[in-house]
């Protein structure tokens, strides 16, 4: 039973029982949904990386602080140079990673496939991906990138595999193979 605590001499009031000592708890989530998410991620000097807009996101959890579930997004700005659209995904997250596996979405009037992963607790986040594209129209992606539209015509498929650090633009290498195709 709970102490009941003493009156003063004065006092006339029927006493009230201390407070039990709250209990802990842990609170269990199993499943998390998000429609129509906006997010902004900034490098360290406030330059925007990357924004997503329309997201929508369902997932199960693995553990406490693990999550598996697919995505939809309907917007992505990378580094105000590159944009993705209809994104569709798995995704995987926890602590050190988050990954995208078996992507499809459309970009530049053209298609993409691939998968993305991010090491998130390593210095610079670094980044694997590797991504196959077809029928991207080459004009939007030179405009898109900061360069002269028509410096390019037609449209372009191919491939890429690239690693790198998000924080820096410049870090990034890999393989591509991109093949222009004739105008129709």
């Amino acid at each position: 039973a709970a102490p009941v605590p003493t009156l003063l001499p004065n006092e006339t009031k029927t006493p009230m029982p201390v407070a039990e000592q709250p209990r802990n708890f842990t609170p269990e989530v199993r499943r998390v949904t998000l429609r129509d998410g906006d997010f902004t991620f900034l490098d360290s000097a406030g330059r925007i990386v990357a924004k997503f807009s329309g997201l929508d996101f369902t997932s199960s959890f693995r553990t406490a602080t693990a999550l598996k579930g697919s995505t939809q997004i309907e917007k992505i700005s990378l580094r105000d140079r590159f944009f993705i659209e209809h994104l569709d995904s798995p995704l995987h997250y926890d602590p050190a990673l988050l990954a995208f596996s078996n992507i499809s979405a459309d970009s530049a009037g053209g298609h993409l496939s691939g998968n993305f992963q991010m090491q998130l607790q390593q210095v610079d986040s670094p980044f694997q991906a590797s991504v196959k594209f077809r029928d991207l129209q080459a004009a939007k992606l030179m405009a898109n990138a900061g360069g002269p539209p028509d410096m390019l015509e037609g449209r372009v498929e191919g491939s890429l595999d690239a690693s790198g650090s998000t924080a820096d633009s410049n870090s990034i290498h890999g393989r591509r193979n991109v093949h222009r195709k004739a105008r129709r």
